[in-house]
């Protein structure tokens, strides 16, 4: 019988592991660990269950169950999402690919003043740095897909 447990990585993130499983690696920073030897926080047969409790463990609340506040949250307008999860993060690398992501679900391709509805500071270099590092690429000129 398979058996799920939330535990801790050294990189400080709870995740859920299959401890049938011998390894498992880390989706935030790639670390691979020997599962019979992690660290276990909670472990349950049933994966939902696992997922519930790294739910709580980590602070997330499920949507509310408020008809008119869950509509508002399904009908949020997704540019301005955008702008809210890309300012809540903190790795460089992981903010463009969260901006050229979300710009090519909301536009298809994007350019220059795409970018700069979201970063303002300096949406050349933030362009440049998606490029450089292939996270996106030119699928006409001027205009951009992840």
């Amino acid at each position: 019988m398979k058996k799920y447990a939330v535990t801790p990585c050294s990189c400080g993130s709870l995740r859920v592991i299959d401890l049938s499983s011998e390894t498992s690696e880390c989706p935030y920073c790639g670390k691979t660990i020997q599962n019979e030897s992690a660290r276990v926080l909670y472990s349950d047969s049933d994966p939902k269950a696992a997922r519930d409790a790294l739910a709580r463990l980590t602070g997330f609340e499920a949507p509310p169950e408020d008809p008119e506040v869950r509509r508002r949250i399904e009908e949020a307008d997704p540019l301005s999402t955008l702008e809210y999860k890309y300012e809540g993060c903190s790795d460089p690398e992981e903010k463009m690919e969260m901006l050229a992501h979300g710009l090519t679900k909301i536009y298809g391709t994007f350019d220059i003043d795409d970018v700069r509805k979201i970063e303002a500071r300096d949406p050349e270099r933030i362009l440049k740095g998606m490029i450089e590092l292939c996270i996106v690429f030119e699928a006409e000129p001027g205009r951009y897909k992840a």
